[in-house]
This record gives structure tokens, sequence and C-alpha cells, in this order.
């Protein structure tokens, strides 16, 4: 593995997102937003405090940032970058953000800013890489890396769904969700809170893209369950705990908040849409599709 520094295609559920963060987000809990990929300068699809690490034959699709000093970006082997859903392997800027970045052996990203990069035999930064970055990225709290976030309030009746069963819910505040293997649900607009998620294997979730879904403890997904919306756009999933989980072969179409928490994806899991959290890490085959919800290129609140 070399060392520079020291000192110093994809079939997208319906186009390409990303999450404009920093002190410009207002990141309440309560709060309605939609994101881009206009790839400017301080946005990213995918922000940790800490360290991110992509696995092997992965699909990355937007701005990549460890906001603290110390942080790490790390890229397994046969890896692709950048800002295009259907070639994410084209393109050039700089999308990659880190005290330490490292570019496993024949992955590609589109460009780099760090105080160490690391490139693996037949690893391509396609943009010159800079060897300095000042960091924060964008706030040295570490609470604060989806901007502000109001505390989570659940309580009240648990929903427990059966196995194979069907069922709609409605807005509101609850106690646990807990939804069976080769289960049907539907959530629509509005805002729900819950104190902690868990999801059977083979769930089919439609969520509206108006819907925004506070967990105050762990969210998880089984293995082939997908939490879609129907227009593509994704919908807000705020997380006050430590683990967000997506089981092999799962796919989540949302806007990610969870500052405290460590987003883990298992083998050929999807994120279609953004995450902002204090780590990340992936099984191979995995993709991180910045899908947008937002012509206006920033916030909407």
């Amino acid at each position: 593995m070399k060392t520079v520094g020291g000192a110093g295609v994809i079939a997208s559920r319906g186009g390409i997102f990303c999450l404009v963060l920093g002190l410009a987000l207002i990141g309440a809990a309560e709060t309605r937003a939609a994101c881009d990929c206009s790839n400017a300068p301080g946005s990213f699809a995918w922000l940790v405090n800490d360290k991110i690490r992509f696995n092997n034959d992965a699909v990355i699709v937007g701005n990549v940032g460890a906001n603290l000093p110390g942080g790490m970006v790390r890229f397994g082997r046969r890896s692709c970058q950048g800002m295009d859903a259907n070639d994410p392997c084209s393109g050039n800027s700089v999308a990659v953000y880190g005290d330490k970045v490292t570019v496993g052996e024949q992955s590609s990203i589109a460009g780099s800013r760090s105080n160490r990069l690391r490139i693996g035999p037949g690893a391509v930064v396609r943009n010159p890489p800079l060897l300095n970055v000042t960091l924060p990225l964008v706030s040295n709290d570490p609470a604060l890396i989806c901007g502000a976030f109001d505390d989570i309030t659940c309580g009240g009746a648990n929903i427990n769904v059966p196995w194979y069963g069907n069922q709609v819910i409605a807005p509101g505040t609850y106690g646990e969700l807990v939804v069976g293997n080769g289960a049907t649900i539907a959530l629509g607009p509005g805002s729900y809170s819950f104190c902690s998620v868990k999801i059977g294997k083979g769930v089919t979730g439609t969520v509206d893209s108006g819907a925004v879904v506070n967990v105050e403890g762990k969210f998880s997904m089984g293995a082939g369950t997908e939490l879609t919306t129907p227009d593509a756009t994704p919908f807000v999933l705020n997380s006050e705990g430590t683990m967000v989980r997506l089981s092999q072969g799962s796919v989540l179409e949302a806007e990610v908040r969870a500052p405290f928490a460590k987003i883990k994806m298992q083998r050929a899991a999807f994120i279609f849409g953004c995450s902002c959290s204090n780590s990340m890490s992936t099984d191979k085959n995995h993709g991180n599709v910045c899908q947008s919800g937002s012509p206006s290129g920033a916030f909407i609140d």
C-alpha cells in the first residue's frame, strides 16, 4: 500500500440523492427536509464523525466526509465513488474528505482532500488529491453532525405486525414497532415516533415521502426487507439510538439522521438516500446511492 502525504453501473430506484449538512442544516426530530446531489463544496451525502469503512465491490454515489480530527474514510477493493449512479467510476471533483483516506486495490474515487492518503495497487484518485483538510468539517460537537437535533419522545401502545400480516400504520407516538417476517406495511405522510423498530426478513414496506420516522433506540431491518417510497423521494429517518442496522440484501430509501449511531450495512444492502451518523461500516457488494428529493440544491424545512 502506497502512502502519500502524512504531514500535510447500478439500478437506481429513481435517480440520485445527496445530503447538504453542516450548520445550515436544522435537523430537528420533527423537521421534514429534502436534499439533492449538487456536489457543492461542504455538502456530504455520507457523513460520519469518526470512521466510514466501505467494503469491497461497492458503489458510492455522492460526497463522503469524516467530520472530526483523526476521522477516517476507507474504500475496499474494486469500489467506485462518483456522482453519477449510472457511471460511478466517472467524473472528477473533490468528493472525499477526512483526516485519513484509504483507497483500496483497483478502486476509483472522484477526488480527495485529506492529511494522509493511502492508495492501493491499481487504485485511482481521478482528481489530483489535495493533501490538506480543515477539520472539523461541520462541527466540533459530535452531537451536531446532523445539525440541531431535538429529543425524540416515544411511548404508548406497541405495534406488532404478525408474520405475513398486512398493516397500515397511522401517524402517532408509539412504543415498540415489531414487524414479523414476510409482512407488508404502509406508512403515510406525517410524524411517527417509536421507542425502537425491529423489522423482520422479507418485509415489504411502503413509506410516503412526506413521512418523518423518529426512533429513540435501535432501528433494524431483516434480510431482504425493503422500505421504499412510491415516488423515489426518500423519507426522513431520525434515530437517537446507537445502531441502525440493514441486514443482507435489504433496501432503505431514506435520509438517515443518526448522530450517535453506527450504521451497519450487511452484504448487498442498499441505502438510496443519504446519512449522517457517528460511524458507518459495510459488508461487500453494498450500495450507498445519493438520491434526490429537492430540485433547489438545499435543505427545505
